[in-house]
């Protein structure tokens, strides 16, 4: 977040002409929201085009210095990197406010249940629930009691419980706290229990979660049999199959090739492993 701030002053002579753009990217005022960056759209927008811009005029700079050091001129490597580089900043830039959102996401939903059964226990005692919302900020629920700090300090300002809870509701990166959120709000509106409301919340999450689980019990099936296929079976069986066959061929297997297939094993499992984290649910 201090990152984009520090970008603010800078980008302040071309925010008023990125505003024309907003139109191409018409949820990133919305992303920008739920991901709590304190930054407007069209700020964001400046800074992601004139990042890459700059990382594309500072590479080709550098690749043209090091052409012109060993002698030697390739279009191709004088403008294809630039362009690579300036591409990666780009969608770097552009994706950050959706992996913030998953990341706060996962965050909220990692203590979600622990928050749903205080506030459950603290509604039964018969707590005002503003004085709950108080505690559970207090509470060590990590990313959950910072939004209810949040909610918390928007209330004293003197603004109402409901249109609190029903804003935040809105914009909150877990699904499942967006769910809270809001059937708290409709309950003060009604009039109904809340108590029972969060109960309800509480049972449905927890019947989604062993979904889930489930879910990720047979994707994680398949990926252990495709793991199986490509990092255990292919390669053994692959490099014995190259070795008689350039025996008969009457050609040498070299040690760089070996190392080659050494290292996309490597790489593959480290995908595999990257893949099996990604997919894991948050219980």
């Amino acid at each position: 977040m201090s990152m984009f701030k520090r970008f603010q002053k800078s980008i302040k002579v071309i925010t008023p002409h990125t505003k024309r753009l907003l139109f191409l990217f018409p949820d990133l005022e919305w992303n920008l929201r739920k991901a709590g960056l304190d930054i407007s759209a069209a700020e964001y927008l400046a800074i992601l085009i004139s990042i890459p811009i700059a990382a594309f005029f500072v590479t080709f700079m550098g690749v043209m210095i090091l052409l012109i050091i060993i002698k030697r001129f390739d279009i191709m490597l004088a403008l294809g990197i630039p362009i690579v580089i300036g591409l990666w900043f780009f969608i770097y830039i552009l994706l950050t406010p959706k992996r913030i959102i998953s990341r706060r996401a996962n965050l909220i939903d990692k203590d979600l249940g622990y928050m749903m059964r205080d506030m459950q226990i603290q509604l039964s005692s018969g707590m005002p629930l503003f004085n709950i919302l108080e505690n559970i900020s207090m509470g060590g629920y990590g990313e959950c009691s910072k939004t209810m700090d949040e909610i918390v300090d928007a209330i004293e300002s003197g603004r109402s419980m409901t249109d609190v809870l029903n804003d935040y509701g809105l914009i909150s990166p877990s699904a499942y706290m967006r769910r809270i959120l809001g059937q708290i709000a409709n309950a003060l509106k009604t009039g109904s229990d809340i108590s029972s409301a969060l109960e309800v919340i509480s049972w449905s999450i927890q019947l989604e979660r062993e979904d889930r689980i489930n879910r990720y019990g047979h994707e994680l099936a398949f990926i252990g049999l495709i793991y199986l296929v490509l990092i255990i079976v292919l390669p053994s069986m692959g490099v014995a199959l190259i070795i008689i066959l350039s025996s008969f061929f009457g050609r040498i297997i070299e040690k760089t090739t070996l190392y080659l297939i050494a290292i996309g094993v490597v790489f593959t499992e480290l995908l595999f492993v990257s893949i099996i984290k990604s997919r894991r649910p948050i219980i």
